[in-house]
């Protein structure tokens, strides 16, 4: 599979481990790096220098969506073959669907529907594991529907706003 963040591309190549867990190498713009992606079940872990985390990834047809240490990082997908699926959303040009990263409990909903938005602007608040996390708009756009309320449980990969580019 082939990433873009920030016009970096990032090829991530899925192998198996002697445990059967599934692992991903990564490289960066065609250079190895020591960053590892390994799959148990339907956790992921990022592993650099011996250490790791735990992180959420999310994916529609456009974007992976990758949640580490509160911060949403939103790769282009350029290239799915032998991916994972993790959930998938139907995104068209016209529209974008912010989705859940995580099982969780919504915060605040930042925005109301009709309101005009920016790319980066906060949308939701939601906890997990007593961590807030904000979601932020992926495109410039109008918010067409909320589909989630101030105190809602949601599930990961549910879908919470959706944006049409259409303002």
């Amino acid at each position: 599979m082939i990433l873009q963040y920030k016009n970096k591309k990032y090829k991530l190549e899925a192998t198996k481990d002697d445990d059967n867990f599934n692992f991903f190498n990564i490289s960066i713009d065609n250079k190895d790096c020591d960053l590892k992606i390994q799959k148990k079940d339907d956790t992921y872990f990022i592993y650099k220098d011996g250490h790791y985390k735990e992180v959420h990834i999310a994916k529609d047809n456009k974007h992976i969506y990758v949640l580490i240490d509160s911060f949403q990082y939103v790769f282009d997908l350029i290239n799915s073959e032998n991916f994972y699926s993790v959930g998938i959303n139907n995104n068209s040009d016209k529209f974008e669907k912010i989705i859940s990263p995580m099982p969780g409990s919504i915060v605040s909903v930042l925005v109301n529907e009709n309101d005009v938005v920016e790319i980066g602007t906060p949308l939701i608040i939601i906890e997990a594991m007593k961590m807030e996390t904000k979601l932020y708009s992926s495109i410039n756009g109008k918010i067409s529907k909320i589909y989630c309320k101030n105190g809602e449980q949601v599930d990961s990969v549910q879908t919470l706003v959706e944006i049409s580019s259409e303002i």
